[in-house]
């Protein structure tokens, strides 16, 4: 079968070459593929969770709120200022170089709206979880022994019930989830990881479904691009297979459009209907409305789940259903009143416009998920000094330094009222409006770095206001030039570690940190294939892949493979 295969294959190159075929690349895999959180969609389908498995799934959550006021390497992470960012900002890339800029006010102003946000979006049901989006593929064997050796039935590497998912590698079972997530869509799924067939076939990180599987029905996915949720938390797999008892896929003959020539008028009126039809927002919200009373009426769901579809499809059908009587009167009744309580933090809808805290899984998490101050403190950290921003501190001082900074001032409160250029348009309003501000302000003179030294004076030492974006935004390829000069200068007497970013003086010849102890002479950093958290590890290292907490958790996952190998062999040596 192999050879006959390999035949048909190069029979197929020719072809495709002779013929003057070509392939189009849709999308491409991340070169490291971080980890994803789940929504609120995907757990209020989860009627019954107890508050100690809102608590475990919530643990990651907890856990980084309260490092994001005390951990350096956590902000900075959140912050974007790490380096398997590929598209770091100046701002980002000189937070990288110099961690202390973490103690400037306008990170410290920029740490806090965002410890508001993730607060808020895990109120609203965002929790961060071993999860991960991946493309998710059929079973490309299956698919050649049907291109290649004509089987009209073929048997594939997966079995029903199965996936393979390498990006897990020790995950015995996923749940695989898809948005929009509005009814009960939680397929958990084998992972067929350790199969030495599927490991030579299916070489991509992506995730691989069983041609004998009714998955793709269950999430409505198809094979073009398309990605899902896959999610290994134990927790949540054990409640996904608890709630999935009975659920069967859903399934609606859908309207189909008569056959019509592509026109310009066809197309601007299948644009202009979904602009009218198109929209789901309405149906999913009363959705989500049901979902979270206490006893959720299922039917109703399925009848709304039609109608999303219905107003996905509006562009190409031009069809919606009108319901009967009865069952409008009990999609009233069922959907109707205020919005789940949890709005407030999802949709940032006030509360006369929701119902008050109930009892279902995501409107819990307020209170299983605390409010922490933000504190912070620069710890025994080295301290930010301003004057490694500056080309040339002793000018920054004068009297022409001063008359710039009062420019820059009265430049940036008319920035946003600047008009904008029609010629223009369809360029990004930030970029424009701080390149007017860059160009208006090295007008002023001919020295650029006398004019970036003069407002880093005015912003990081006279004022020391939070507001800087506009700064970083106009100026922050030359503040990042003067940093990393200013920054060799001292590579020779001082020296960042690595494991706690405490820049230090250097005292003997293994660079030991004073603060943590750590040396770091012949460290490097490396990024986390689960996670993509940078971590410090000693550069003679060549096999450490992970960071300690993936670590732990792969390691926990292999003694207990290992367990259940070992009572397989005792259990079959006793038959």
């Amino acid at each position: 079968v192999g050879s006959e295969m390999c035949i048909r294959d190069r029979e197929y190159q020719r072809l495709f070459r002779e013929n003057g075929c070509r392939a189009a690349v849709c999308n491409v895999e991340q070169d490291v593929i971080a980890r994803a959180g789940i929504g609120y969609q995907m757990l209020q389908s989860l009627t019954d969770l107890t508050d100690s498995e809102l608590v475990r799934l919530s643990a990651r959550t907890r856990t980084r709120l309260e490092q994001l006021s005390t951990d350096r390497r956590c902000m900075l992470q959140s912050l974007g200022a790490t380096a398997n960012n590929p598209h770091r900002t100046a701002a980002q890339e000189a937070l990288r170089l110099y961690p202390e800029l973490l103690q400037d006010e306008y990170f410290r102003s920029e740490l806090r709206n965002m410890k508001k946000s993730m607060e808020r979006a895990a109120w609203a049901g965002k929790l961060d979880i071993r999860a991960k989006y991946l493309f998710v593929i059929p079973d490309l064997y299956a698919f050649c022994q049907w291109l290649f050796l004509r089987e009209t039935a073929p048997e594939g590497l997966l079995q029903n019930g199965e996936v393979y998912a390498a990006q897990f590698p020790h995950a015995e079972k996923l749940d695989c989830l898809r948005s929009p997530s509005l009814y009960r869509e939680h397929p958990v799924r084998r992972n067929a990881v350790d199969r030495s067939a599927c490991k030579q076939w299916f070489t991509t990180r992506a995730i691989y479904t069983s041609c004998h599987d009714l998955i793709s029905r269950v999430l409505q996915f198809d094979n073009d691009g398309d990605q899902l949720l896959v999610c290994a938390d134990k927790t949540l797999i054990a409640a996904a297979e608890r709630h999935m008892q009975g659920v069967v896929p859903l399934y609606y003959p859908m309207k189909k459009a008569a056959p019509a020539m592509l026109t310009p008028e066809s197309l601007y009126d299948g644009m202009t209907a979904a602009y009218r039809g198109g929209n789901i927002g309405p149906i999913s919200n009363r959705i989500s409305k049901i979902w979270n009373r206490p006893a959720p009426d299922l039917e109703v769901i399925k009848w709304l789940c039609y109608q999303t579809n219905e107003c996905i499809d509006y562009a190409k059908t031009l069809y919606k259903s009108t319901p009967p009587p009865e069952v409008a009167a009990r999609i009233r009744a069922a959907g109707g009143g205020p919005l789940p309580h949890f709005f407030q933090y999802a949709k940032d809808k006030t509360g006369e416009q929701t119902a008050p805290r109930g009892s279902s899984p995501v409107d819990r998490l307020r209170d299983l998920i605390p409010y922490h101050r933000f504190r912070f403190s620069a710890g025994s950290g080295s301290r930010f000094d301003y004057r490694m921003l500056l080309h040339d501190p002793q000018r920054a001082h004068t009297a022409e330094a001063a008359r710039i900074a009062q420019q820059y001032h009265a430049l940036v409160r008319t920035l946003f009222g600047m008009p904008k250029d029609d010629a223009l348009d369809g360029l990004d309003t930030y970029s424009y409006r701080f390149g007017q501000l860059r160009e208006r302000m090295f007008a002023l003179s001919d020295d650029t770095d006398l004019v970036v030294d003069a407002i880093i004076e005015e912003l990081f030492h006279v004022q020391r206001t939070s507001h800087k974006r506009a700064f970083w935004g106009a100026f922050g390829d030359v503040v990042l030039k003067n940093l990393r000069q200013n920054l060799e200068r001292q590579e020779k007497t001082h020296a960042l570690c690595q494991h706690c970013l405490h820049r230090f003086e250097i005292r003997d010849s293994r660079l030991t940190c004073p603060v943590c102890g750590e040396r770091n002479k012949a460290v490097r950093t490396a990024v986390c294939v689960d996670c993509g958290v940078t971590f410090a590890i000693d550069s003679r290292n060549t096999r450490k892949t992970r960071c300690d907490e993936c670590q732990a958790e792969a390691t926990r996952a292999q003694t207990r493979a290992r367990v259940q190998r070992s009572r397989r062999r005792q259990g079959n040596g006793t038959e």
